[in-house]
């Protein structure tokens, strides 16, 4: 089944944005379509933006991050594409973990903010203030992308998803 792509209005609500602060983060180049992904513009008199579920997950995420005080919006938008457009052979892009917690963690090392995602299990010691290089951050920012997916999903028309 081939699932239609979403509309900015759509995609604006599940990620808890208003239509026109959505269409400024384009206006401004700050969320790159991926036609890969099944993103595209249509063009025309009365053109727009059709969104794959990736794109829905990254913007929702960009718009999580600059609620969290993350900006501009170009930088959100480079923190979140570690979740929505990279995936690994345990967990494909856009997607959860099939066990445990995924979470996007993001750490400021050496005054840089860097993402990471890291598939977290009830119970298990960690350290999130050290990365996979066991670098020490100063401080960090964690996504439970679980709720978040979950959130992107249940305000995204039903029968897409």
């Amino acid at each position: 089944m081939i699932k239609r792509p979403y509309r900015l209005r759509e995609v604006a609500y599940a990620a808890g944005l208003t239509p026109g602060t959505l269409s400024s983060w384009f206006a401004r180049g700050h969320v790159i379509m991926s036609p890969q992904k099944g993103d595209y513009e249509t063009s025309g008199s009365g053109h727009q933006r059709l969104f794959s579920f990736y794109r829905a997950v990254h913007i929702a995420t960009m718009a999580e991050l600059a609620r969290l005080g993350i900006f501009p919006a170009l930088y959100t938008s480079q923190l979140a594409f570690s979740f929505s457009d990279l995936g690994t052979p345990e967990r494909p892009p856009a997607e959860l973990f099939p066990t445990g917690r995924t979470w996007l963690v993001i750490r400021c090392i050496d005054g840089k903010l860097e993402g990471a995602v890291e598939n977290v299990f009830t119970g298990a010691e960690i350290d999130l203030f050290r990365d996979r290089r066991r670098r020490i951050a100063t401080s960090v920012i964690v996504l439970d992308m679980n709720q978040l997916v979950a959130r992107v999903r249940s305000r995204l028309p039903k029968e897409n998803i």
